[in-house]
């Protein structure tokens, strides 16, 4: 099983960096956890493969920016001229908060300059006459969830992004050396067989994940923390375009990521 896990997390990584898929955006909060009475944490955006803080995201290069209550109260947050975005909030509903993010859609293409790949921005036409490898449109999302209060048996649900990790199992049962159980969702519907990356923040190298699994045909899988703390899931998939859009791109990529954390 654990030769299976390795396997798989060396193979999900050596196609990552071979697509250069891995844009792993993320959503933080500076405290995921807060007592009955509410309080105040700071919602931050990082882009990159580092965490907590990697690359920068310009503002207007994000979609969505929504904090939503447990209740389904929406509350947009703001967006600087650059950087992570950072927003001081107050809660104070009990229950599962999430801060949803998305980056806006892009194009790039792979064109090929002599011996030289070179990924531009872009779709196939707008380098019509160039040598053209591969065109791909990517969407990139990103949630995470802050806990108010006491831990309960319900299961927080989804929150409408469209690429998104719900979890199935209740904020109670997510601690370490236990298996908790998660969906991966495109548009409200499972996507099956995807490669499910996940690592807890703190764990060195600092740009690597640690554990590997894959969603199964109803888009489930299962993680099993094995400590206290911020984890980070991520998930990213592609498929093939088809008729007309493929003279634009070859693929469409969704990445997608969940941070929440896991309680002693």
């Amino acid at each position: 099983m654990r030769k299976n896990a390795a396997l798989l997390l060396s193979l999900a990584l050596c196609s990552l960096s071979q697509t250069g898929e891995a844009h792993d955006l993320k959503v933080f909060a500076s405290r995921q956890t807060l007592p009955a009475n509410g309080g105040e944490t700071t919602i931050y955006i990082s882009a990159g493969h580092r965490s907590p803080v990697d690359d920068l995201i310009e503002a207007d290069a994000i979609g969505r920016y929504d904090l939503i209550s447990p209740t389904g109260t929406k509350t947009v947050l703001e967006k600087s001229a650059g950087g992570i975005h950072a927003n001081q909030v107050r809660l104070t509903e009990p229950g599962v908060h999430s801060v949803v993010v998305s980056k806006k859609p892009s194009v790039w293409t792979y064109v090929l300059e002599g011996e030289t790949r070179k990924l531009k921005e872009g779709s196939k036409k707008d380098h019509s006459g160039a040598s053209i490898d591969f065109g791909t449109h990517y969407e990139d999302f990103g949630k995470t969830l802050v806990v108010v209060g006491k831990r309960t048996d319900q299961v927080p649900g989804p929150v409408g992004l469209d690429v998104e990790i719900v979890p199935l199992d209740p904020p109670s049962s997510w601690k370490p050396g236990q298996d908790i159980r998660f969906r991966v969702i495109k548009n409200g519907k499972p996507v099956p067989i995807a490669t499910v990356l996940a690592r807890y923040l703190g764990s060195k190298p600092d740009d690597a994940w640690n554990y590997a699994t894959e969603s199964n045909r109803n888009g489930e899988f299962t993680i099993r923390p094995s400590q206290a703390g911020t984890w980070i899931i991520g998930i990213e998939f592609r498929n093939l375009t088809k008729g007309e859009i493929r003279d634009l791109y070859d693929f469409e990529a969704n990445s997608t990521t969940l941070t929440f954390e896991v309680e002693p």
